[in-house]
């Protein structure tokens, strides 16, 4: 069974995009899983993806559906954690991310005013989001 580990850790880890620790220490996550990073990878013509994992504070998960130019990227994070929630950004421009109906980033800036998001920043093909523990969906088009 182990071996079978790393296959396993690349469906939720990559393709899900719940970073999850090494096994011989931290990569993403403080101890205690106080920090949660949720980056799930687009690949080919996959068209959706959803992964979970128990941690000592709760249940996390991902999931992310793709249909055409949009992605609906909905996530949980369990009370008394903050996470950092990464949203591919599918190589659009200008893109518009909203957040239960709500913008939360319009022409390359992050918009204030959606509850438990307190910043936004571009990577490289993806939006970052720092966010506080709850249920949260993302649509980015």
């Amino acid at each position: 069974m182990t071996m079978l580990t790393g296959v396993c850790r690349f469906f939720y880890d990559s393709i899900g995009g719940i970073q999850e620790p090494n096994f011989y220490g931290t990569r993403e996550f403080e101890p205690g899983y106080g920090i949660i990073r949720i980056k799930p990878h687009v690949l080919g013509d996959l068209t959706h993806a959803s992964a979970s994992i128990k941690t000592i504070r709760g249940v996390v998960s991902s999931s992310w559906k793709k249909t055409g130019n949009s992605l609906v990227l909905n996530v949980t994070i369990p009370g008394n954690v903050s996470g950092r929630v990464s949203v591919p950004s599918l190589g659009l421009k200008n893109a518009t991310i909203t957040e239960g109906g709500k913008t939360v980033w319009k022409d390359g800036a992050y918009v204030k005013g959606v509850a438990g998001i307190t910043a936004g920043k571009q990577e490289a093909g993806y939006v970052t989001f720092e966010v506080g523990s709850g249920e949260y969906g993302f649509k980015i088009e």
